[in-house]
């Protein structure tokens, strides 16, 4: 389990939302979230 602290959490849903704009796919996989997570501490 990750703890994030709020600028974390923050660069986290940037993450995320730069991941759903290149794809259309919906959800991501549990790697690609565990990688984005990692990316960003």
């Amino acid at each position: 389990m990750y703890r994030l602290t709020a600028r974390m959490e923050q660069t986290l849903r940037q993450y995320l939302e730069k991941y759903h704009d290149l794809f259309d796919g919906g959800r991501c996989s549990g790697w690609e979230l565990e990688e984005l997570v990692f990316k960003s501490y």
